[in-house]
């Protein structure tokens, strides 16, 4: 069964979502004329480029050239495609989109099929938790640890059986195939067969990724209590004696993942176990090996390619990169806790699972974590859309300092994208809580306010980045001092605030007891080095190419069509695309002319002016551009002088293009015909070279005759502008 959307939705979806008020939760909007403005969420500025027109239903950025309809901004600004862009906005205005079914043969969207997998297993893993004594233990570190079980419910905790395959078979008996559990990360695939695949999460409490629109798109699993690969290994080594005698379980087994099925789906009927109780290892032989879940993994022998490593399991593994899930982009919790990041305007970016939730428990529900890995540039740009206040908070452990470092390194990088550093903008401060200490254990032992007291005296990253490098360095050996200085000059010379520089000189100078001058002095020598390096690289990004007089007449003829204005609007229409001869600006105006065309065909005309749904621009240059005409004003006094003028350059233009080509091609002909009047003096004359000339000299004439016609087209179209 496949769904879309009935034909007329987005248009009502459209006129119901008020394009200022959707973008007013994002961005702070004021009035300036008939628009809103304000900073672009897209690119950095201290000037407002940004503008939103309500009467058009549009926004655009003077800036940037980002710009479209409401659901072209909800599609760039919380990363989602044109569906789940329309579903989003539909849900935050409680509109609900009308579908159509129909039956088809087709594979439903593999992205979806991932996310239904992963919602899947999400209650598979939650229930065995919540219902199971094989999980005991995990329930029992969960709630040891402060966790209620209410807590554990909100965040769907789960916890993965310490057997190879429960899951994956699960997943197959409820119809899903073993290619989509390895492309979903839940699988790995095996060396024995294609169809073969065995858990990636194994004895693991659970927790569910989820993105910005709540889809669980991943998953990560920490090991329960120490290494147990050997006991791993002894559950799983079994003799061809034992395989026979138990062939005859298979049906148990099936029934054991039948009920675990319904349990997923909220379908059970009592408080059995999934998987039974009593799962120590028996003595072979007796009757409960016979019976399930154990018969489906003591019926096949061990597989070389899961023999058991020896080293220490990983303390926390997570879903690989997929087609649904990058780590560098997904942020555990923000689903949760956008809405109180925006309330309470700050984000408290935390180091584990485990601390989100605590801190929610607690009453603190605007924390998020980063998913196993240091903090990116690209995950600060999703959260400075909700806040600009922004905490980053560690223990003191040498992995999160090691952490917190690296995320500072990649916050460098961002700073070139959004002045991250300056003043007015992103406001950064570390808060590092004592040794042994993390945020979750802090909290639930001394409770929100203690913790939020904490979170108050933290630090401003320059601050904090300025004493991490110092701490680095033995700043009493002049060797230490020299080094520590060339750190910190590097990293001063890449922060875009002179105050900033100036404020951050004076703290150095304190700490490693040296002049100003001399640290502006290598201030100065490190910025020259570093413009050095990016020189060319800035004067490529920074040079932009002056728009070419065609190109801009192309723009304005976009311009009226769009609008509708001017006598010249039909002779505009069907001019034809040959006559613009840019990319984008022929697929926008053949974009306007089909859409011309249907209209004629059913009878009705064009309503002006005239919009192009955001769906139907292919790429970010052509969205740029039909936004850029859109917002660009029509400053004519005269539209129908306007409009003829601007088709009669189109046609000047296209036929001095033909011009040009005709002579270069004459001049061609005229080359070869000097090549065969050579030859006709240096050798005897023969009847074939004679017709070739011959052929050649008609071609000339008919060349020149074009041009000249070509010409008196040209003039007449010059008498008329």
């Amino acid at each position: 069964m496949a769904k879309s959307l009935r034909e007329g939705e987005i248009e009502e979806l459209k006129t119901r979502a008020d394009i200022q008020s959707i973008i007013s939760g994002y961005v702070n909007l004021r009035k300036a004329g008939k628009n809103y403005s304000g900073l672009c969420p897209f690119h950095k500025e201290k000037t407002p480029s940004f503008s939103v027109d309500s009467q058009k239903q549009r926004y655009h950025c003077f800036g940037c050239g980002e710009g479209g309809d409401v659901i072209a901004f909800i599609m760039k600004i919380e990363n989602l495609d044109f569906v789940e862009a329309a579903e989003f906005l539909a849900k935050k205005i409680n509109y609900n989109l009308q579908y159509l079914f129909t039956e088809t043969h087709e594979v439903v969207e593999k992205r979806s099929r991932l996310v239904e997998l992963n919602e899947l297993a999400k209650k598979y893993y939650n229930y065995v938790l919540l219902n199971s004594k094989i999980a005991e233990k995990a329930l029992q570190y969960l709630t040891g640890r402060g966790f209620t079980k209410e807590t554990i419910k909100k965040y769907e905790v789960g916890y993965s059986v310490e057997k190879w395959d429960y899951f994956s078979n699960f997943a197959k008996k409820r119809g899903f195939k073993s290619k989509e559990l390895i492309d979903t990360g839940l699988s790995i695939q095996s060396t024995r067969g294609a169809l073969d695949v065995y858990d990636r999460f194994r004895g693991r409490i659970m927790f569910p990724i989820k993105d910005l629109v709540g889809k669980t798109v991943g998953f990560g699993g920490r090991i329960l209590g120490a290494n147990t690969a050997g006991s791993l290994a002894a559950n799983n080594t079994v003799s061809a004696g034992n395989s026979a005698g138990l062939a005859g379980s298979a049906g148990a087994a099936n029934n054991v993942i039948s009920y675990a099925a319904s349990a997923a789906s909220g379908k059970t009927e009592n408080n059995a176990d999934i998987p039974p109780n009593n799962t120590e290892n028996k003595p072979s032989g007796g009757s409960f090996y016979n019976t399930a879940p154990f018969a489906l993994y003591r019926s096949r022998p061990q597989q070389p390619d899961r023999a058991v490593n020896s080293l220490p399991a990983a303390k926390y593994i997570n879903t690989p990169e997929t087609k649904i899930y990058s780590k560098s982009r997904i942020i555990y919790g923000l689903f949760d806790a956008k809405n109180n990041i925006v309330e309470k305007d700050e984000a408290l970016i935390v180091e584990g699972y485990t601390d989100v939730i605590a801190l929610y428990q607690e009453g603190i529900k605007n924390a998020v974590a980063s998913c196993g890995t240091a903090l990116t540039s690209e995950q600060i740009e999703i959260i400075v859309r909700f806040t600009k206040n922004i905490v980053l908070v560690f223990d003191s452990d040498a992995a999160g300092l090691t952490a917190s470092l690296k995320g500072i390194d990649r916050l460098k990088e961002y700073n070139d994208k959004l002045d991250l550093y300056n003043e007015n903008n992103i406001n950064m401060r570390v808060a590092v809580f004592e040794a042994g200490s993390d945020p979750a254990d802090y909290v639930i032992k001394n409770g929100s306010e203690e913790f939020l007291a904490r979170i108050k005296k933290a630090a401003n990253i320059i601050d904090f980045t300025i004493g991490m490098i110092l701490k680095k360095y033995d700043i009493s050996s002049l060797n230490g001092k020299m080094r520590a200085t060339d750190e910190l000059m590097g990293f001063i010379s890449s922060l875009t605030s002179k105050i900033i520089q100036e404020e951050c000189i004076k703290k150095i100078s304190e700490k490693l007891n040296l002049r100003e001058s001399l640290l502006i002095e290598q201030l100065i020598k490190k910025t020259k080095e570093s413009m050095q390096k990016t020189h060319l690289a800035d004067a490529g990004a920074n040079t932009r190419i002056a728009a070419l007089p065609a190109r801009n007449i192309e723009i304005e003829a976009l311009k009226i069509l769009v609008n509708g204005v001017g006598e010249a609007l039909k002779d505009l229409m069907y001019i034809g695309p040959e006559y613009f001869k840019y990319e984008d600006t022929r697929k926008i105006y053949e974009l306007i002319r089909k859409e011309d065309e249907n209209e004629a065909a059913a009878g009705t005309v064009l309503n002006f002016p005239f919009e192009i749904s955001s769906n139907k621009l292919e790429g970010e240059q052509l969205k740029k551009l039909y936004n850029l005409i859109v917002f660009s004003p029509l400053s004519y006094t005269d539209y129908n002088l306007a409009s003829r003028e601007i088709y009669c350059n189109l046609k000047k233009i296209y036929i001095a293009d033909r011009i040009e080509e005709t002579q270069n091609l004459l001049k061609k002909l005229e080359s070869y015909n000097r090549e065969i009047n050579k030859n006709l003096d240096q050798q005897p004359v023969s009847a074939e070279l004679l017709l070739t000339r011959e052929k050649v000299d008609n071609k000339i004439k008919e060349l020149n005759l074009k041009i000249n016609e070509l010409d008196a087209e040209k003039r007449a179209y010059s008498l008329q502008t």
